[in-house]
């Protein structure tokens, strides 16, 4: 009996001790917690900045596409329109040669591909335009490819 008194203060001070522990462990816990959140709120902030940054560049690109294809449909219309006007009196090769229809199809043609910031593809895609091939006589056409084929390659040795 005699140190019973002073046991059950001191379990009494360790009980308290105890709860003190705990509630500052839950306290740091808690703090981890919410810095985990913090952090993960802002990663996923970030990666969302990030997702409409590449949107935006992604539309922007599409939308330099789409111009492109526009630009490049309104140059064969025109030249089809053109082409069409003129045949359409049956004049020969030789007269539209005189009225510079030939040089000017190749200076349209010309300055649209110029506009490539790649010529390689400026090249490939006129090469892969049968369209031009029938404004075009074939040494017209062979001249505007060879054109093409110096500004991606440099000259043939």
């Amino acid at each position: 009996g005699k140190y019973d008194e002073q046991i059950a203060l001191l379990n009494s001070e360790i009980d308290l001790l105890n709860e003190n522990y705990n509630s500052v462990s839950e306290y740091f816990l808690e703090k981890h917690n919410a810095e985990i959140e913090t952090k993960t709120f802002e990663l996923k902030e970030n990666q969302r900045l990030e997702d409409a940054e590449v949107q935006k560049y992604n539309n922007s690109i599409q939308e330099k596409e789409v111009k492109h294809a526009n630009a490049l449909v309104q140059a064969e219309t025109k030249l089809a329109y053109e082409f069409m006007e003129i045949t359409s009196k049956d004049p020969s090769v030789v007269d539209l040669a005189r009225r510079g229809y030939f040089a000017d199809i190749v200076s349209v043609i010309i300055e649209y591909y110029n506009e490539f910031d790649n010529p390689i593809d400026a090249y490939n895609e006129f090469s892969n335009e049968s369209e031009f091939n029938v404004f075009l006589t074939d040494w017209y056409y062979r001249s505007v490819l060879y054109a093409l084929y110096v500004r991606a390659f440099g000259p043939e040795e």
